[in-house]
């Protein structure tokens, strides 16, 4: 079983959200190890042209309490939960206000030809525009969630009874994740636009 951190930190002032996968709960240490060394790659393939490789050092975390519902400094591995959101601060970087986006598996290579990703993943430009249109609709994400849920479904006859019940179980807590991040999402931004007036 592996225990996935959901880690927001900013990259060329936008912010990335990425799954950080561990095979069990991490030390603070191998936490800040890996956080660095996957958010560096991601500055490396990231770089707008024209600008230095943004050298990633994590100062501090924070984690998002769900029962709280509010941010609080990470003091002890004993604070993570899978599936946690958390906040790396970096030294010497001034982290930008904004909402965090969904999470995604860290990329090693650019994904829209032609542009910079650092680029396309910034507010503002059509992508991002897109994607955050798709996720405000409920009626877009309720689509992407039965059609996620039909191929689940969809179960060979003459399977047995267990692997059809192991399915629909992994089907539930797929969408309890979905709408834990949902919830954490929107109390961020909202955290955030209090905290900017």
């Amino acid at each position: 079983m592996s225990f996935v951190l959901d880690v927001a930190a900013d990259l060329y002032k936008c912010k990335e959200n990425l799954e950080v996968k561990f095979t069990e709960r991490p030390t603070l240490g191998e936490l800040r190890s890996k956080v660095e060394s996957l958010f560096q790659t991601e500055a490396t393939v990231q770089r707008p042209p024209g600008t230095a490789v943004q050298h990633v050092r994590i100062r501090r975390f924070q984690i998002y309490d769900d029962y709280q519902r509010k941010w609080t400094d990470l003091e002890s591995c004993g604070q993570l939960q899978t599936y946690a959101q958390l906040y790396a601060f970096q030294e010497g970087n001034d982290d930008s206000q904004g909402e965090i986006p969904p999470s995604s598996p860290p990329r090693t290579r650019i994904s829209v030809p032609g542009a910079s990703p650092a680029r396309a993943r910034c507010p503002g430009t059509n992508l991002q525009e897109i994607r955050a249109e798709v996720e405000r609709s409920p009626r877009a994400m309720e689509r992407v969630r039965e059609e996620q849920n039909y191929r689940r479904a969809d179960i060979t006859p003459g399977e047995s009874l267990l692997a059809q019940e192991r399915v629909q179980e992994e089907s539930k807590v797929e969408m309890d994740i979905d709408a834990h991040r949902e919830m954490v999402r929107r109390e961020t931004h909202d955290f955030l636009n209090k905290a900017a007036y």
